[in-house]
């Protein structure tokens, strides 16, 4: 017998809307289809069934699709899992001093005591705008954030009764210009917070080969570029197909491991098959390279097409090669590269390392996201604890062009 999703009705300023909650991208309808085409890769059901099938630990899904006169007119993806400030946390210093130490320590005490629930509006995996697709002819943005809120509040309800009580909402990412609007429509009770920025490549429309955009930097940027690629010149570079993939997926895995827990302050661990399902599921639409010395795999990086972008997705590298070859910075360079031969308007390398790829002539997007708590006692201080937990990164935006 099939399964019908569960359905409220609701008014948003005197117009009628009915929103529908699915547990499973299996059993979204074809007007998500549609309807998420319009949105990024992120929102669609190929990488949405990858993540399904090869989630972090912890993480669980719900997907809502808005309704007026019984036509879809917008959709958002949820997530949810358990924020264990415990198991996010890396103190990232070798040799802390005395002060630092004693830091760590009264930090790594709050952090054993801070395990909160959360349903996720968007997707913590990647950086940008993706909480949710609308249609412009049938809905206001306004109106429209009015019916999400309704539908956040009916989704946690519907994921209690499956078992998956959250205690708060994490609404992720907005860009800067759009956040005085979020703040003021979602109301009180949400803290408006920032995130390392979002680090955005434009790909000119004069540069028809890499060399063109070599040529278009100052000298010194453009001596460190060939000087990365010639210290990588002995790697190997292997498109990765299913089969690939599969062989190496323990050293993959491994690799993204050590980026990751190199990181400050990390929300998830990715599954061990996540990388796999994204190619089984995506074909083309996913590239992943991998830099091989003496056969052995030491470094991956990844691209994701995206309408007219391309997403960075996640790296994974030996320090030593990192150190040895300039690793990093090739993997940098060749994404560039390929950016420009695909005609891409824009290569999103999103947060983290911020001043070398700006070095490379990315500019960063500053990005905020939306934290309530339904305790209001604790709410009052989410904001401080987050601050608390991740505090601001410092770092020096470069502009290597002429």
């Amino acid at each position: 017998m099939e399964s019908v999703s569960p359905e409220v009705s609701c008014q948003i300023k005197g117009k009628e809307y009915r929103i529908a909650f699915f547990p499973s991208v299996s059993e979204l309808p074809e007007e998500w289809v549609y309807l998420a085409s319009q949105g990024s890769t992120f929102v669609q059901k190929p990488y949405l069934t990858a993540l399904e099938l090869a989630p972090p630990t912890n993480m669980n899904f719900g997907y809502l699709l808005f309704y007026k006169d019984g036509k879809a007119i917008g959709l958002s993806c949820l997530q949810t899992t358990i924020f264990q400030a415990e198991d996010s946390l890396n103190d990232g210093s070798a040799n802390p001093s005395i002060f630092a130490k004693l830091g760590n320590a009264i930090k790594n005490w709050f952090s054993k005591i801070v395990k909160i629930p959360v349903l996720i509006g968007g997707n913590i995996l990647v950086t940008g705008e993706n909480s949710y697709v609308y249609s412009e002819d049938d809905i206001s943005e306004r109106e429209f954030i009015d019916l999400w809120k309704e539908g956040l509040h009916f989704a946690k309800a519907e994921l209690k009764k499956r078992g998956l009580n959250t205690h708060g909402f994490f609404l992720k990412d907005f860009f800067e210009p759009k956040v005085p609007f979020m703040s003021e429509t979602l109301g009180e009770g949400f803290h408006e917070l920032s995130a390392q920025p979002n680090m955005v490549f434009h790909v000119r429309e004069e540069w028809e080969t890499f060399e063109d955009y070599l040529g278009s930097m100052s000298s010194k940027y453009r001596t460190r570029a060939k000087s990365a690629y010639k210290k990588g010149k002995d790697l190997e570079r292997r498109v990765m197909d299913e089969k690939l993939i599969e062989v190496f997926s323990e050293r993959i895995h491994e690799l993204y491991k050590i980026v990751a827990t190199n990181a400050g302050f990390n929300l998830f661990i990715l599954h061990d098959d996540y990388f796999l399902e994204l190619k089984r599921q995506m074909g083309d639409q996913y590239e992943m390279v991998g830099y091989f010395a003496d056969n052995q795999l030491v470094g991956f990086r990844t691209l994701i097409n995206s309408h007219d972008d391309l997403d960075a997705h996640f790296v994974g590298y030996d320090p030593a090669f990192n150190r040895q070859c300039k690793l990093y910075q090739c993997m940098l360079y060749d994404m560039i590269k390929a950016a420009i031969e695909r005609k891409a308007a824009n290569l999103i390398f999103a947060r983290t390392a911020m001043e070398i790829k700006s070095a490379a002539g990315a500019e960063g997007y500053n990005m905020s996201f939306f934290l309530k708590h339904q305790n209001g006692f604790i709410n009052r201080y989410t904001g401080r604890i987050y601050n608390y937990l991740e505090p601001p990164v410092e770092w020096v935006a470069r502009s290597p062009f002429k």
